[in-house]
């Protein structure tokens, strides 16, 4: 089993950065939002275990289970907005 993993993304111009991070599968990863978009609302999630919609500046955080295989995460309000979440 691996251990706790820590991951930052930072929103800037309706971009997420990076759109591509790695962890164990298996591992418990905890992923921070950097909204740097100011006034601009984001969230970041998968399904029902998302970051609280806020404008930036704001950095909220999720916390879950690595999955083998790739995961997506999205922001529900700019459906182009994703991460993938690579499960190794």
């Amino acid at each position: 089993m691996a251990g706790p993993v820590s991951r930052t993304i930072t929103v800037a111009l309706l971009r997420f950065s990076p759109t591509v991070i790695e962890a164990p599968a298996g591992s418990t990863l905890t992923v921070t939002m950097n909204n740097t978009d100011f006034m601009v609302p984001h969230d970041l999630g998968l399904g029902g275990n998302r970051t609280p919609t806020c404008p930036g500046p704001c950095t909220p955080s999720i916390t879950f289970t690595v999955p083998r295989g790739s995961t997506i995460l999205t922001c529900t309000l700019h459906a182009d907005m994703t991460v993938t979440v690579n499960g190794r």
